[in-house]
């Protein structure tokens, strides 16, 4: 019965996580238990973010083909829904929307990523959705691309 009870009681909030019209904080508001502040008080309709991409290739042309590495929750692959993990999320998924609009020069992180993956690291291949190297030989190169992504309503045809 509890656990009925439960599931129930959280109905509500899934209820209003999806709606159109959300009411994220009425029902606690009255009694100042909590604020609303936070990095994320409004979300924007553009996005850049940093796209790493590997090869094979020994030398780096016009023509060289890139394969992209893919973030278990982060933009990439435009085929790909938004992934909802609320009220988690993928810490290497989120440091790397900060890396976009920082230098790589301020997150050494960021550069022993791309050093771990040149070296076919399994525990760093164990945070990527999708390694494209990952039944073969690491990278001989990675490159790291910033693209402007821009989000549109949910309605198809709609302008934002």
């Amino acid at each position: 019965k509890q656990w009925y009870q439960r599931r129930v009681r959280g109905i509500p909030v899934v209820q209003n996580l999806l709606s159109p019209r959300q009411a994220m904080n009425t029902s606690f508001e009255a009694f100042r238990l909590v604020n609303t502040y936070g990095a994320f008080g409004s979300f924007t309709k553009e996005r850049t973010e940093v796209i790493l991409e590997g090869t094979h290739e020994t030398s780096i042309t016009a023509q060289t083909k890139w394969q992209e590495f893919e973030f278990k929750c982060k933009p990439g692959d435009l085929s790909r829904r938004p992934c909802v993990i609320s009220p988690y999320h993928y810490r290497l998924d989120w440091l790397m929307w900060f890396a976009a609009f920082q230098r790589y020069q301020d997150n050494p992180w960021f550069i022993n990523l791309v050093a771990k993956l040149l070296e076919g690291d399994e525990d760093v291949r164990g945070l990527i959705a999708r390694d494209p190297f990952n039944s073969t030989a690491p990278p001989k190169y990675i490159r790291a691309q910033h693209f402007l992504y821009t989000y549109s309503d949910p309605v198809p045809g709609s302008q934002g």
